[in-house]
Order: structure tokens, then C-alpha cells, then sequence
């Protein structure tokens, strides 16, 4: 917004009470021109640069909005997740024990979608941390979460 108001508020240069010439009309009249060009040319400069600063800065603060908006790591939790009978007997060919309570990482914000992502710890189940389970959330009954986490 500076720059634009700098555009049209700056002088631009020398006026026309700076023509040093004699006192003929087509001399004048070329000076003037040519002043005018210049002026216009002056401003027209200092506006394209104010587009392009203008222009970087849009794209910084939509850069700036999307990266605030977007988290650029997942909420993660450790704790134990209790499910049905439903969702235990799911896990069958994964956990030999079917314990009432899986212990592991659960992915937050999948809390709001049909599916909740969890981490199950190493030893508790064959499916180990690096692939999360994908449990229907109707089949969770509870996340308790570890606590000092």
C-alpha cells in the first residue's frame, strides 16, 4: 500500500518552469511533451514495481494462511484404546491375545473420521508402530490416554 501511495505522491522531477530555452512556441510545446513523457514514464516504473512487491507479498501471506491453517505434524497421543467385541474380534489376525485394551498411538484428529488410526506398541499385537490400524470409530469405546503426555 506504501509503494502505490508513493507512486502518486512523489515528485516525479523537474516542472516546466525549468525550460531554459527561448520563447518559442513549438520549443515549448516539445519541451512540455517531453516532460510529460518522462513524468509518465517515471510513474509508470514505479508502479509495475509496486505491483511485483505487491504481488510477492499476496503470496507470502497465503503461504503464511495455509501453513498456519495446516498442521504440519499430526496430534499424536500415547494411551490405551478400548474397543467392542465387534472391533476386537476385527483384529483377530493381528493380536493373538484379543486384550480388552490395545496399547499404542492413536492419530487425534481421526477421532472426527470414520476411521481412528492407531499405533499399536510392539509386542502387543503383530501389526507393529509403523503401520497404523484403521478401526471403525462406532468400535471405540474409550482412548485413555497415558498420563504426563
Amino acid at each position: 500500500m506504501l509503494l502505490f501511495l508513493l507512486v502518486v505522491a512523489s515528485p516525479t522531477g523537474g516542472g516546466a518552469e525549468e525550460y531554459e530555452g527561448g520563447l518559442n512556441e513549438g520549443d515549448i510545446a516539445g519541451f512540455l511533451l517531453e516532460s510529460v513523457d518522462d513524468e509518465r514514464r517515471t510513474v509508470e516504473r514505479r508502479l509495475r514495481r509496486a505491483v511485483v512487491v505487491t504481488s510477492v507479498a499476496v503470496v507470502v501471506t497465503a503461504a503464511t494462511l495455509v501453513i498456519g491453517t495446516t498442521s504440519l505434524s499430526v496430534d499424536q497421543d500415547n494411551g490405551r484404546l478400548v474397543l467392542t467385541a465387534r472391533g476386537l474380534s476385527a483384529l483377530n489376525g493381528l493380536c493373538d491375545n484379543n486384550p480388552p485394551e490395545l496399547h499404542g498411538t492413536l492419530d487425534v484428529p481421526t477421532l472426527r473420521h470414520d476411521f481412528v488410526l492407531f499405533r499399536i506398541d510392539k509386542g502387543g499385537c503383530r501389526a507393529g508402530r509403523k503401520t497404523p490400524v484403521r478401526v471403525p470409530r462406532q468400535e471405540v469405546l474409550a482412548f485413555l490416554e497415558d498420563s504426563g503426555t
